[in-house]
């Protein structure tokens, strides 16, 4: 159940085109998607590591924060590689 409803999750962040002159800017939309998370992810790993070596309320909240980078870094890598995927396969959307 948890399995399904992340996949399900990662896949609502991809852009699908809703006609076909639609298909060169989502793939742009996509890429952007998929290089942002990758970022984001990197950011949160740094910031997990940073916040290790600080006193008093910084780990706790670095950790936090920085988990919350990678996790959505992550959700938004899937998604953004999800949706390159789709758009290529041509699926559209029906509703």
């Amino acid at each position: 159940m948890l399995g399904r409803s992340l996949c399900v999750l990662a896949l609502a962040g991809c852009f699908t085109p809703r006609t076909a002159t639609d298909h060169r800017r989502t793939v742009v939309y996509n890429t952007l998607t998929a290089v942002g998370g990758v970022a984001a992810a990197g950011l949160g790993f740094e910031l997990v590591q940073a916040s290790r070596d600080t006193d008093g309320l910084g780990p706790p909240l670095g950790v936090g924060l920085g988990g919350v980078g990678l996790v959505g870094g992550a959700f938004m890598t899937i998604g953004g590689i999800a949706g390159l995927v789709l758009t290529e396969l041509g699926y559209t959307p029906t509703h």
